[in-house]
């Protein structure tokens, strides 16, 4: 085979794998979708993204100046049984609260059916805040200054 056979040769094989390629992007592209679907998912299910990156196997993100230096999932606020007491009564949960410093909180299932509520001690005085609407975790969602009971 001389060298223009070889050229064509290689340009048809060339085209074909074009080809395959492009057949390929509708499946990608639906399949990228799904993905994105099941981000959002887990997202709305509070999902850490670092254990999402660990499961898509993303381990090389740039890093950003402004992330904190302690590892998220190592915060005591992200474990229920540091701050949910459960069935315990406004005078129990006050007691809890004595003598711990400013900023504990718990959070307890309220004496109205499916509520819940949080108390915290602010200025050695616990306080109380029920909620009826939103769900528990509305309470931790940026827990800067808290310390757990």
């Amino acid at each position: 085979m001389n060298l223009e056979q070889e050229l064509q040769k290689q340009a048809l094989d060339n085209r074909e794998v074009d080809k395959y390629m492009n057949s390929l992007k509708p499946v990608l592209m639906q399949l990228h979708k799904i993905r994105d679907q099941y981000l959002v998912w887990l997202t709305q299910k509070s999902a850490r993204q670092k254990k999402i990156n660990k499961w898509l196997g993303i381990t090389h993100e740039p890093e950003d100046q402004y992330e904190l230096m302690e590892d998220e999932d190592d915060c005591p606020h992200h474990e229920e049984c540091t701050w949910y007491v459960g069935k315990v009564n406004r005078t129990q949960a006050e007691e809890m609260l004595n003598g711990k410093q400013d900023g504990t909180f718990l959070i307890r299932e309220s004496s109205q059916r499916g509520c819940c509520v949080c108390s915290v001690l602010v200025a050695a005085v616990p306080n109380t805040v029920s909620s009826t609407a939103r769900p528990l975790a509305w309470v931790l969602q940026s827990p800067t200054t808290c310390t757990i009971l």
